[in-house]
């Protein structure tokens, strides 16, 4: 071998033994490329759990109307899902609302103390709401036997049909007149519905009001005179003639107003000063009661008479309206000027019976 060559053969083992070197002190300082790469892999493929979500059943409602075999609306019948705390008692129309009534299938009992008990199963969806109408057959009444000794003389009295919420005050002979008792309210809203859901009636001329639950206990308005005579005639009465509506207002004194010869305030009457502008409960201003304790006989609503022969060309109601000023709230003011026989949202009226 030359000189040259064997100094070319030592240049290249030297360099070799140079890169040998070099790549074990690179194999000791670097991590493995494998399991840098598994590490990273791991990290991106590692997601945060998503919640669970829990959904909440949506409400059940269940209305219901609860009215007697004969058409008749039943007030105050209580309704209760079995096996539940749940009930509620029937508005004044009959009506009921149960909210929160759970799915599946359930058993409504509807009990009144004149009544039969009913039961009546629904099978029920979450988000379902239901409507439904519900007859209770009145109880049967158990006469007792009994031996007659004779047969005595009967006593003929016209038929009267008994209304929740009616009662009537005693006017006494008196004035040229006889005895009588008159409502001690206007008729309301659902003591006039009673004669309409059985057939008698006919409903208002206009049934804003009729229809408002809100107006229940409020005055019957919409109505004309042939319309409260006809509900007059269903109870047993008639309306009052002039004399007897003023007589029943201000008793044998001549007072000015039912209570008094004070002028009126927002205690005792509705009328345009108390700026209501509307109906209110008939049962309401005690303060303002008649001697003989007849309500709102000034203002609220005028009332519907019976005309008399001297009444002609008359005005056809008497005690002014919510609208009236105090000088046509008086016992005996009378108004509705030229509305001869129709109707207003200011004018209803109440009933007078003859005393037993």
């Amino acid at each position: 071998m030359t000189h040259s060559c064997r100094h070319a053969c030592l240049a290249i083992l030297a360099l070799l033994i140079i890169l040998g070197v070099a790549l074990s002190v690179d194999s000791i300082t670097r991590p493995p490329v494998a399991a840098a790469s598994h590490e990273i892999g791991a990290g991106l493929m590692r997601r945060p759990a998503t919640p669970t979500r829990t959904r909440t059943p949506l409400p059940i409602r269940v209305f219901g109307r609860v009215t007697d075999a004969r058409r008749a609306v039943v007030v105050q019948a209580r309704v209760c899902v079995l096996g539940t705390s749940l009930c509620t008692i029937t508005g004044s129309y009959g009506q009921y609302t149960l909210t929160g009534v759970a799915a599946g299938s359930r058993t409504i009992r509807i009990t009144h103390g004149a009544y039969a008990a009913r039961e009546i199963t629904l099978v029920l969806r979450a988000g379902q709401v239901v409507a439904h109408n519900v007859t209770l057959a009145p109880l049967a009444t158990v006469v007792p036997t009994r031996t007659a000794t004779r047969t005595p003389t009967p006593t003929v009295t016209p038929t009267r049909t008994a209304v929740p919420g009616i009662s009537y005050a005693a006017i006494p002979a008196g004035a040229s007149l006889d005895a009588y008792r008159i409502m001690r309210t206007e008729v309301t809203n659902a003591q006039y519905r009673a004669c309409v859901v059985a057939g008698a009636c006919t409903p208002p001329r206009v049934t804003t009001h009729y229809r408002d639950m809100a107006r229940a206990s409020h005055p019957v308005v919409y109505v004309t005179r042939q319309q409260a005579r006809a509900y007059a005639a269903w109870l047993g009465g008639s309306l009052p003639s002039a004399a007897q509506w003023v007589r029943a207002c201000q008793g044998d004194d001549g007072r000015l107003y039912p209570w008094g010869d004070s002028a009126p305030d927002a205690a005792r009457a509705n009328y345009r000063t108390a700026g209501i502008l509307d109906t209110t409960i008939a049962d309401s201003y005690p303060a303002g009661a008649s001697p003989y304790g007849v309500r709102n006989m000034s203002g609220n609503v005028a009332e519907w008479i019976e005309p008399e022969a001297s009444d002609s060309g008359q005005p056809p109601a008497h005690g002014g309206h919510f609208a009236s000023g105090a000088q046509f709230i008086t016992c005996g003011a009378r108004s509705g000027q030229g509305l001869g026989n129709g109707f207003s949202n200011t004018i209803g009226f109440r009933v007078i019976i003859a005393d037993p």
